[in-house]
């Protein structure tokens, strides 16, 4: 039934001293708390705080409103993710549980256990 769907929303916080992941991340929009981007249809990612570092070299902290329904593939997210964090140092949590390795299964994972999907 459309329109149907239930949607979940996980609380997606990045530490890093990569101060070009947040403009990837927006895929080049303004980074302003509320911006969104979509990450696949019935996903996307948006804005909610930036803390930006006022020393060079120390890490700031980007939080999302990670936004999920449940016609959303873990795996298609997990993947955007992924693209976006490659090969940058990075701290990530999914509603206050860390990611000690960051990979896509394990994200995929997290993904899965916090929205109860399968």
């Amino acid at each position: 039934m459309p329109g149907s769907e239930s949607s979940r929303t996980l609380r997606f916080q990045i530490t890093t001293t990569d101060a070009k992941l947040i403009e990837d991340l927006l895929e080049g929009a303004r980074q302003e708390e509320g911006q969104s981007v979509e990450i696949a249809e019935g996903g996307s990612l948006t804005l909610t705080r930036h803390s930006k570092s006022r020393s060079w070299g120390q890490p700031e902290v980007i939080e999302f409103a990670l936004k999920l329904t449940t016609n959303v593939a873990a795996p298609i997210v997990a993947a955007w993710i992924m693209q976006k964090l490659k090969d940058r140092k990075t701290k990530v949590k999914l509603n206050e549980q860390t990611l000690t390795t960051i990979t896509q299964q394990g994200l995929e994972l997290l993904i899965k256990q916090l929205t109860g999907s399968k």
